[in-house]
């Protein structure tokens, strides 16, 4: 087969992926709740790659605290909005991706700054408004 070495095992760090297919960190909105965790349907959407025979999957950004750029929930999803629905909703995606032998990577991000989503744009200005004094 011409592209074997796709199918044949790959390390990062100490970690073993069981081969070379990797689903890339997208923006796939409607995935989190409005506690800051993962919904049924991005942990769903999440699962299914794994189960398809996806051997790595990078979830979508997470913002690392809600207060260094505020976002409109449910956005993306922030451990730091509701930890203990974060990690419930998080251990169960893991858990499920792991079943099927694949490795999942969660995408981390401060915020989008200027290449903020639409959705965003009326909080970052109230925040702005509430910083400048007006």
């Amino acid at each position: 087969m011409k592209y074997q070495k796709l199918f044949t095992p790959m390390t990062i760090g100490s970690i073993t992926v069981k081969n070379r297919f990797a689903m890339a960190p997208m923006g796939p909105l409607g995935l989190s709740d409005s506690d800051g965790g993962f919904n049924q349907r991005g942990i769903d959407y999440y699962v299914e790659r794994a189960k398809g025979g996806t051997g790595l999957i990078m979830t979508g950004v997470t913002f690392a605290d809600d207060d260094v750029e505020q976002h409109g929930l449910p956005n993306c999803p922030s451990p730091t909005h509701n930890p203990i629905q974060f990690i419930r909703t998080a251990r169960e995606m893991t858990e499920r991706i792991h079943a099927y032998n694949a490795k999942i990577f969660l995408q981390m991000s401060a915020g989008f700054g200027r290449v903020t989503i639409p959705t965003n744009l009326d909080i970052l200005l109230n925040v702005n408004r509430k910083y400048e004094g007006s």
